[in-house]
């Protein structure tokens, strides 16, 4: 989240919905109703019904790209090397 809106949050009534390990990662709605997600360089907006699509689209990214199905949602793991074993 850039630091202009984490300030606004507050004031504006943006809602933090998701934060990344970086500080300027994260996802917010803003009090117009739009999901706002940023990860380094990129932004993106998107209406609530576009970014559930975005969403389900990403998840079946994830599956593809690893083969795995059952998902745990929740936070990342910070340390996904110790998380995973090799065994």
């Amino acid at each position: 989240m850039t630091e202009g809106k984490a300030k606004s949050a507050s004031v504006s009534r943006w809602q933090v919905l998701a934060s990344g390990q970086q500080k300027d990662d994260g996802i917010a709605r803003c009090p117009q109703g739009h999901i706002h997600l940023d990860y380094g360089n990129l932004s993106l907006r998107f209406d609530q019904q576009a970014f559930i699509a975005f969403g389900e689209m990403v998840g079946d990214a994830l599956v593809a790209l690893t083969g795995e199905s059952n998902f745990i949602l929740g936070p990342a793991p910070h340390h996904a090397d110790a998380t995973f074993s090799e065994s």
